[in-house]
């Protein structure tokens, strides 16, 4: 999966494999190469279960060159998106909220977004809400963004840097159950 995952499960009643970690359904292009790669559990001690890496194990996520996790996380050791400015938007909703005939009131998002995306990541959470119309319980009569305000600058660690390919890819040995 383009997560890095192995797909888990299958899109209800389609035959469509899906990540249910990530809620991603989107194939990689390029299948990695495993050769030579060990797989170590997410929550074992180090070296207790390191495996041969294999696209069988468990909750299998590929961690080497190209992957979300080489491309995707700084040496800081956040995701790139940390590295942008927290933003907090405010939008006006007014709906119907199954019994409740018009409920109006204000809704607040937070997002990580630069300072050229923020009113499009404010936009895009309005549009979630303009989305919901469904049905007869719960209909949305309009969604709109109030205000945009910069809540936090970025991290200290100014400029992202990829981390780049680790040396074990990430899987579950069972280790704490499987319930």
């Amino acid at each position: 999966m383009k997560c890095g995952c192995v797909a888990q499960s299958v899109r209800g009643g389609t035959e469509i494999p899906v990540c249910v970690i990530h809620d991603c359904d989107e194939i990689m292009k390029i299948t990695p190469d495993l050769s030579g790669r060990l797989a170590r559990c997410s929550y074992s001690p180090k070296g207790h279960a390191d495996v041969a890496s294999s696209f069988d194990l468990p909750f299998f996520e590929y961690h080497g060159p190209g992957s979300p996790e080489a491309t995707r996380k700084c040496k800081c050791g956040c995701l790139a998106m940390a590295h942008e400015p927290l933003w907090q938007a405010k939008i006006g909703v007014v709906r119907r909220w199954f019994k409740i005939e018009c409920w109006d009131g204000v809704v607040v998002k937070e997002f990580h977004a630069s300072e050229q995306n923020a009113e499009l990541f404010a936009e895009r959470e309005a549009n979630f809400f303009r989305s919901q119309t469904k049905d007869n319980e719960t209909r949305v009569f309009s969604a709109d963004v109030i205000t945009i305000e910069k809540i936090r600058s970025p991290l200290k660690c100014k400029k992202f840097e990829p981390i780049g390919p680790q040396r074990f890819d990430k899987y579950y040995c069972g280790c704490r159950g499987w319930n």
